[in-house]
């Protein structure tokens, strides 16, 4: 099934591909139209190095804010790209949907203009993203206003056959020269050549990492990076890196801090919060109540303080976001915020405080146990024993009334077990029943008569996990 889902993937968008590179083919548009004015505009942006302006009069439908100042650098850094030498290699950490992309689509289209670099390689964590990325370079250049500044520039490459394109989908070429090929870290490439051009001259390394990468994935995708495709590059290529930071372990965390061997002496760009000084805060539950009553959404979570960094992503965007995602996605995803504790197998971002004078019972409460038999002292770090007493609210969300924990042998755990339980029948009645996970087969025969024994006076309940790990039953909360 996995296979056929990829055949399928494939098949999409090697049409979508076909039918915008048709479009290429198809000089639909009288360049003879638009205002010479425009077209001397774009060409002396160009040739001056005001890439901002050329990438705003080029692509107003994609620049659709102001630049914020790390977009600004990466248009000086790639404006400052001269043919046939060396550059300085460009890091670019941004906020995830902060227009890394984008800009670097916009950049190399405008190298492609100004003949600054011939042959860019686009490397991806998945290869099909990449192929994505160099159809959008190749909308860019094939815009009526490059047509009529740079005709070369926009005209499609033609084969010896008369052909008007590359065969090849991964790759994109024009008459003045210029080619721009896709890969991914999902296939095997050992080298890339375009015949009479020669070696990539730029790398742009795009989002090739993914949260859910291993300690193992992490090192294999460093591995291509450093051995499969930067030794690819040109004598006088360079490098451009843009990844939001995912993780404190990540490649982008390693090259920023300099523990990372590659692509040392680049130009950082970033770290770049979506907010910088970001403060937030949960509503009450009659705050929820009155914004419902009165038609609006009841949203959670409000930013109490902070500065934008970008208007394309202004606080008003960076709520509904926060909302949305939950503030811990957010903090990660947007705010590059991965040192901080992540709260194990829960988000803390989602936790909301209430005084202990607000706190009632539902009709039921758990007090859940989750045991470990090791003293302190027995061993450097021995695990606790934690009893966590869980109840629901009127909304049915979960409240942790009251945590217990110690690190205890058997018999201290025992105890603990049974004086725990007594004071939560005098403060709270009879609502609360203490609750164990059972044990492994051999290891419930083993224990199982003892805990009847020890706990005979209290009310408590064995619970199974169903075979499946706390990872697997936390995320079911």
């Amino acid at each position: 099934m996995n296979g056929l889902a990829e055949a399928i993937r494939t098949e999409r968008l090697r049409r979508n591909v076909l039918a915008a590179r048709a479009t290429l083919d198809d000089d639909l548009v009288d360049v003879e139209t638009i205002d010479p004015a425009d077209v001397e505009a774009f060409r002396h942006a160009v040739t001056t190095g005001d890439w901002p302006r050329a990438a705003a009069l080029l692509a107003p439908d994609i620049v659709t804010a102001d630049p914020a100042a790390a977009h600004l650098e990466v248009y000086q850094w790639a404006a400052g790209i001269e043919t046939g030498q060396r550059a300085r290699p460009v890091v670019l950490c941004l906020a995830r949907g902060a227009a890394k992309s984008s800009t670097l689509r916009l950049a190399v289209a405008l190298t492609a203009c100004a003949g600054t670099r011939s042959f860019p390689l686009w490397v991806h964590a998945r290869a099909d993203k990449a192929t994505e990325a160099v159809s959008a370079v190749a909308d860019l250049l094939s815009r009526p206003l490059v047509r009529a500044a740079f005709p070369e520039a926009a005209t499609p490459y033609q084969t010896r056959r008369g052909r008007n394109r590359d065969d090849r989908l991964s790759r994109y070429r024009t008459a003045s020269g210029f080619a721009i090929e896709a890969t991914g870290l999902d296939v095997a490439a050992r080298g890339s050549l375009v015949d009479d051009i020669g070696r990539p001259d730029l790398i742009v390394l795009d989002d090739i990492e993914s949260e859910h990468d291993s300690p193992l994935i992490r090192s294999r995708k460093l591995t291509a990076v450093s051995r499969r495709f930067l030794p690819m590059l040109a004598p006088h290529g360079t490098v451009a890196f843009a990844q939001n930071r995912i993780s404190k372990h990540s490649i982008m965390s390693a090259v920023l801090d300099g523990t990372a061997e590659i692509l040392s002496g680049a130009r950082i760009i970033g770290p770049v919060p979506q907010v910088d000084g970001l403060e937030y805060e949960a509503r009450t539950d009659d705050e929820l109540d009155a914004l419902e009553a009165a038609g609006q959404a009841p949203l959670r979570w409000r930013i109490t303080a902070g500065t934008p960094t970008w208007e394309g992503q202004d606080l008003a965007v960076s709520e509904l976001e926060l909302n949305d995602l939950g503030p811990s996605a957010f903090l990660a995803e947007k705010q590059h915020a991965v040192d901080s504790p992540q709260g194990g197998l829960f988000d803390p971002g989602t936790w909301v405080y209430v005084a202990g004078t607000e706190v009632a019972l539902g009709k039921w409460a758990v007090r859940a146990w989750d045991l470990a038999l090791t003293e302190e002292g027995e061993s450097l770090d021995p695990d606790w024993t934690v009893g966590a007493l869980v109840t629901l609210d009127n909304r049915r969300r979960p409240i942790v009334v009251d945590v217990v924990r110690g690190r205890w042998g058997p018999d201290g755990v025992e105890r603990s077990i049974v004086d725990t339980w007594n004071r939560d029948r005098v403060q709270w009645g009879r609502k609360v029943t203490a609750v164990l996970e059972e044990q492994p087969a051999a290891t419930n025969k083993l224990w199982r008569p003892r805990w009847d024994r020890a706990l005979a006076g209290i009310s408590w309940e064995p619970i199974g996990t169903g075979g499946r790990n706390k990872a697997e039953r936390a995320a079911e909360l």
